[in-house]
């Protein structure tokens, strides 16, 4: 309940149809007490990105979103993942396979290799100026 998602979703039930533009959907949460958005640094980011990866949310015009509820023939604007994408077990629970570069995830004996240890590059500084040991 304490989610962007569900202010959008309050906002845009109240808006109907014609949903609202990103910035009033901002600027009416903001007034009405719904969310301060003082502590956060893009709102608008924000709210596109929670109603752009939501199924429940229709995209109806540039920066403009109302609930897919109320156009059900249009698409949505995100989808779910399939089943194929879907990795792990039959709960419903996404699992994401995780790499290191340069690996292939598993190594002899089923066990991983550790990724290589990070090391600072070696500062080399400049020859001192006029130096001739660069001059022919």
């Amino acid at each position: 309940p304490n989610t962007v998602k569900f202010y959008c979703f309050q906002v845009l039930e109240m808006a109907g149809k014609a949903g609202m533009k990103v910035g009033d959907m901002m600027m009416h949460m903001q007034t009405t007490g719904i969310k301060d958005w003082s502590d956060t640094a893009t709102p608008k980011n924000t709210i596109t990105t929670a109603c752009g990866q939501d199924p429940a949310f229709v995209r109806v015009a540039p920066a403009t979103f109302a609930l897919r509820a109320y156009h059900p023939d249009m698409a949505p604007t995100a989808t779910l993942p399939s089943h194929k994408h879907n990795r792990g077990g039959g709960d419903g629970e996404r699992r994401l396979a995780v790499r290191t570069p340069g690996s292939s995830g598993k190594e002899k004996g089923g066990k991983k290799k550790d990724p290589p240890k990070w090391e600072p590059p070696v500062f080399v500084p400049p020859p001192p100026r006029g130096s001739r040991s660069l001059r022919r």
